[in-house]
């Protein structure tokens, strides 16, 4: 990043005085440490926004002016699913103007947060630019039914400790999932008369809490996305272990992968309420036909030559969805455990093993054989400027001209309405190896217990029970790991089969970025989602890309380690 020099000929500040001129704009677009700066404040306008009930006067006036005005604008209707991550670089590519050849669809900018959390999208460059701080600040929609929202109250997940008889969750979920999620906490609080609040916090979910453990505030539950946020609490002493009761209902309902992961150095901590499928290739089975392929690739060697046949019959094999960082690591995990296998794959997670080591080498070589391929993935410099929603369209969409994208099971709630399940199907991960892959790469969040209380633990069963899944799965959007809700419940067998992947794993990992600290993991800016995207562009650069990941991994295993949490 070029070095912030403060004077005039730098006009970031002029973004928070709304200055739109062609000048600013042209300035703000091609220097990275101006642009940084306003797309930065989206966390600090975030965090002030949920912290600070009344308006500091030692702030920037401007600040001040752009956060008290986002307090009292109308929130946008918003889908929970369809904002996902994308850092810096795709940002400016995104911005900047391309021929009508190179760009026959008209696209809109998505400026997305961490973990397919809302914040803006569809906004035209010369505003997103200028008034970034405003928009950037506005809060998610808290929940769409409104009978529900008042028997459910639902807020943000504040910074300061606030007084509350009631038993406080807090979770990610904002927007429809929010509402969604309300619904299963109504059915707790009719069934056993506890009262419940739901917080949520869509962006620091790990940083947040911390904070408010260090003020002894904390909620008496969480769910957390990340199993690593999970043992980092309970080695911390800051997790209640589940009780005999909640045990014995874990131990009946989940299989033993998904009790390993709800454990930490031996004791059982938490319940996976909801999950996520990875590891598999989505595909149009219409595009199959047109090719004359009649069965689903089972190795990677099958998988390369049905591309190649697919190309061969004017089809382009795979959409990559590169302006999408977190799905090119999602790409790469599912490589790298099913070539390396669970136990050496957790072994990169926890740091044990270098980037620069052969099977990370290996890996990165069968990841090229895609996205280096034009034959298979088509030209780079497209795949750069394609969301992840975009990629789905291009399989599935009116106009699809691709046969297959890879992704986890919420490809299916970016599915057009028009497309039929006969028409969106998926096979699972093939392994590149001689041995089929025993191990599925999975997404999810995990309910935990920070203050102990009869109540949370019954909180905890409760989650752990069907009738809890059961509440979302009417709404849908949501599978679950739990083995005791019938596949029967699940509106499609579309879902059913997502869900008894879930299920029937015998030993599931999340993904790599996940595991690892915020800073090299999930960086928009920065870490494994810039890496890869300059893997995407650079292909051959194998070795760089390798030593650029060990030097950000160690800097971030030894940020935790100085500061005793998450960097």
């Amino acid at each position: 990043m070029s070095e912030y020099q403060p004077d005039t000929a730098h006009p970031w500040e002029q973004a928070l005085d709304d200055d739109c001129s062609p000048a600013a704009r042209r300035h703000l677009l091609s220097c990275d440490a101006c642009l940084a700066r306003v797309l930065h404040l989206r966390s600090a306008a975030t965090h002030m926004h949920s912290s600070i009930p009344t308006a500091s006067a030692d702030l920037d006036v401007r600040v001040l002016a752009k956060v008290e005005a986002a307090r009292h604008a109308p929130a946008e209707p918003t889908s929970a699913r369809t904002r996902l991550a994308a850092g810096l670089a795709s940002f400016r590519r995104r911005a900047q103007p391309r021929s009508r050849a190179s760009n026959p669809r008209p696209r809109s900018l998505a400026i997305t947060t961490l973990r397919s959390r809302p914040i803006l999208a569809g906004i035209p460059i010369f505003i997103a630019v200028c008034v970034a701080a405003l928009i950037i600040t506005r809060p998610a929609p808290l929940v769409s039914n409104q009978s529900q929202a008042k028997a459910i109250p639902v807020q943000p997940l504040l910074g300061h400790c606030a007084n509350t008889r009631q038993l406080t969750v807090a979770g990610v979920w904002s927007g429809q999932e929010g509402s969604d999620f309300a619904r299963v906490l109504g059915a707790f609080e009719q069934r056993t008369g506890i009262s419940v609040t739901y917080e949520y916090e869509t962006h620091t979910i790990a940083t947040k809490l911390q904070h408010l453990i260090n003020k002894h505030c904390a909620p008496d539950v969480a769910l957390l996305p990340q199993p690593g946020t999970m043992s980092t609490l309970a080695r911390a002493g800051h997790l209640i272990p589940l009780d005999a009761a909640v045990t014995k209902l874990v131990h009946t309902n989940y299989s033993k992968a998904w009790q390993t992961l709800g454990s930490s150095d031996g004791k059982l901590y938490g319940v996976w309420f909801k999950g996520a499928a990875k590891s598999m290739i989505w595909y149009r089975p219409a595009a199959f036909r047109a090719a004359g392929i009649t069965h689903v690739p089972r190795s990677w060697s099958q998988l390369i030559t049905d591309s190649l046949r697919l190309r061969a019959h004017g089809i382009q094999p795979f959409a990559i969805a590169g302006a999408d960082p977190w799905t090119l690591t999602d790409w790469f995990s599912s490589i790298f455990l099913a070539t390396a296998g669970p136990v050496r794959y957790q072994q990169l997670a926890d740091n044990q093993i270098k980037w620069t080591a052969p099977s990370v080498r290996h890996a990165l070589g069968l990841l090229a054989d895609i996205v280096g391929n034009p034959k298979i993935s088509g030209a780079r410099s497209a795949a750069e400027l394609t969301t992840f929603p975009e990629s789905v369209d291009m399989v599935y969409g009116r106009h699809a001209n691709t046969a297959m994208v890879f992704e986890g099971d919420f490809v299916s709630s970016f599915l057009p309405r028009s497309v039929p399940q006969s028409q969106a199907r998926f096979f699972n991960f093939p392994s590149p190896g001689v041995r089929k892959a025993s191990s599925i790469e999975v997404g999810g969040d995990v309910a935990v217990i920070l203050r102990s209380s009869p109540d949370a633990q019954k909180m905890a069963a409760f989650l752990a029970t069907p009738v809890a899944g059961e509440q979302w799965i009417r709404e849908g959007g949501f599978i679950s790991p739990n083995r005791a809700l019938p596949l029967s419940s699940y509106g499609n067998e579309l879902t059913r089969r997502l869900a008894r992947r879930l299920v029937d794993a015998r030993s599931v990992r999340f993904g790599l970025s996940d595991q690892e600290p915020t800073a090299f993991g999930s960086d928009p800016y920065q870490g494994m989602w810039a890496i890869f995207q300059s893997f995407l562009a650079h292909p051959s650069h194998a070795h760089s890309v390798m030593r650029r990941l060990e030097r950000g991994a160690t800097a971030a295993a030894a940020c935790v380690r100085a500061v005793g949490g998450d960097c």
